[in-house]
Formats: C-alpha cells, sequence, structure tokens
C-alpha cells in the first residue's frame, strides 16, 4: 500500500510534476537508483494491479446498489 499512501497524498489535484516514474520510486524506494529497469518495471506492475483494484471496487460498489442487477446475476 505505500504507492497508495503516496498518491493519496497527493489527492486530489495530483499534480505531474510530482508524480512520475523517479519521484514514486524516490518515494517507494529512499536511496536506491531510479535509473534500473528492475523498479520501473515493478512500479508498472504495482499500477496495473492498484488499476484493476480500482476497477473492481467500483464495479462491485455499482451491483452493490442495483438491486436487479445483483438479482440477475446471482441466479
Amino acid at each position: 500500500m505505500p504507492l497508495f499512501n503516496f498518491l493519496k497524498k497527493l489527492y486530489p489535484g495530483f499534480p505531474s510534476e510530482k508524480i512520475n516514474e523517479d519521484k514514486i520510486i524516490a518515494e517507494l524506494y529512499p536511496g536506491e537508483s531510479s535509473s534500473g529497469k528492475k523498479h520501473k518495471d515493478l512500479i508498472r506492475n504495482i499500477f496495473s494491479t492498484l488499476l484493476k483494484a480500482v476497477t473492481d471496487y467500483i464495479f462491485y460498489s455499482n451491483i452493490k446498489n442495483d438491486v436487479l442487477l445483483k438479482n440477475r446475476i446471482i441466479l
């Protein structure tokens, strides 16, 4: 959840000058070089996982509030 916590601090504006791979790597891996492919790939995987979690949350939240759709899916 470190990436989520980092992004949460920047909410709601998400200033572009504060969100880039180098800054995220510096936040998540202090003292380590941001030039390595390993960290960049890891950040992309973390973002991908976070995006899937957010998408799933939105989907389930909408289904939870739609009784007819919920019942159709269950049946």
